[in-house]
């Protein structure tokens, strides 16, 4: 079967998924393994829908990612990478691109913000007890 053959967008979409699979390739390690072959920060990945993550993301935002990128990508750069490479590795690249972005920059800002928001949660701390008595009463 000869890849120069294939459809663009399923070369970029084969470049995004692989990409996916050398970025994530310990999370899939994590997941062959049999429960008590898991080291117990493993195993609380695992059991805490590591699975579900991977699936997720190799399913629905990976190939969003690639289609996006398709989309936003000028065809001028498409037509001068052409000319240069193979069309088959060009829409590889573009592939292996697209996981880079926009997934994974957007990725990597929503999970900064979330963390952001929980380290200001977690600095707010409990109230201690005398302070409650004190704000309830109003003395």
């Amino acid at each position: 079967m000869d890849p120069s053959t294939w459809p663009p967008l399923i070369l970029m979409l084969l470049g995004a998924e692989l990409s996916l699979l050398l970025a994530r390739s310990r999370d899939a390690v994590v997941l062959a393994k049999s429960h008590k072959q898991r080291t117990v920060e493993e195993a609380h990945e695992a059991s805490h829908g590591l699975g579900r993550a991977l699936l997720v993301e190799a399913v629905i935002l990976v190939p969003a990612s690639a289609l996006l990128f398709a989309l936003i990508t000028p065809t001028i750069l498409l037509g001068t990478l052409a000319e240069r490479l193979n069309p088959t590795t060009t829409y590889a690249l573009l592939g292996v691109a697209s996981y880079g972005f926009p997934f994974a920059a957007v990725r990597g800002l929503v999970r900064r913000v979330a963390l952001n928001t929980l380290r200001e949660f977690a600095a707010l701390g409990p109230v201690p007890h005398e302070q409650r008595e004190v704000v309830r009463g109003g003395t």
